[in-house]
């Protein structure tokens, strides 16, 4: 059944109320993510299983939805999430119960992983994270234009470098030398342009060309990351306007 909960009245992030969708018939992880994103001002709805998921996916727009792999059906949920225009860009995690189960979901879109048994104080931090990402607009992020030095290692396929094109608060889109395949994983450092931050993030593939060309979806973010990268993004557009505005009135 649909459940929607209440958030508490003592939020810790008292800010716009958003809805998540959790995909699980286990009480105790229902229970523990519906406390913690009560705190976060965030009102859930529970699905027991993948056939009412898919169905409240279709009569719902929601800011995320956490689906518990050992659920069956659980991929099929996120392929209807991200095959959805009302729901693609909402912010997906999966609660895995070992390493393999965390690469699959990753390869279905899954922004974050949670894993068995949940830990309530990592769990927390993650869903902080998930929490703040959810304010940034249902259609793309912004993107800034940028050029700075990237360096991504792929799993089973080594170190790359390359030049970053554009970067958003959920992501950066680069130009090599080499192709690299789609819908893998590894890790990409680079330092935000005109700072001496240098983020270290895991990241997913999500599309790659012929030319060198791939963009990269950022995962497991921390917080502090999560933050330093949002104001570099506010920033940089604040920064943009300005000129723009003042020409128009020229």
């Amino acid at each position: 059944m649909l459940s929607p909960l209440t958030p508490s009245t003592e939020s810790l992030v008292p800010l716009v109320v958003r809805e998540a969708l959790l995909v699980s018939s286990d009480l105790v992880t229902v229970r523990t993510l519906q406390q913690i994103f009560a705190d976060l001002s965030v009102e859930t709805s529970v699905a027991g299983d993948a056939h009412q998921a898919r169905r409240l996916l279709v009569e719902h727009r929601f800011d995320g939805v956490i689906v518990d792999w050992d659920s069956a059906g659980s991929d099929d949920v996120l392929r209807a999430l991200r095959a959805n225009h009302l729901t693609r860009w909402a912010i997906a995690l999966a609660v895995v119960s070992d390493p393999a189960d965390g690469r699959a979901a990753f390869n279905l879109g899954v922004n974050f992983t949670l894993d068995k048994p949940l830990n309530a104080a990592r769990t927390a931090r993650i869903l902080h994270t998930a929490r703040g990402m959810m304010n940034i607009p249902r259609r793309r992020a912004t993107r800034v234009r940028v050029r700075c030095e990237v360096h991504y290692e792929i799993e089973g396929l080594g170190k790359f470098r390359a030049q970053g094109v554009d970067l958003s608060e959920g992501g950066i889109a680069v130009q090599g030398i080499e192709a690299i395949p789609a819908r893998c994983r590894g890790s990409i450092s680079f330092v935000l342009p005109h700072t001496d931050r240098r983020l270290q993030l895991e990241a997913h593939v999500i599309w790659a060309d012929r030319a060198g060309g791939a963009g990269f979806r950022f995962l497991n973010m921390t917080p502090a990351e999560h933050a330093a990268l949002s104001g570099w993004v506010k920033r940089s557009c604040a920064q943009d306007h300005v000129p723009e505005r003042r020409a128009r009135r020229r």
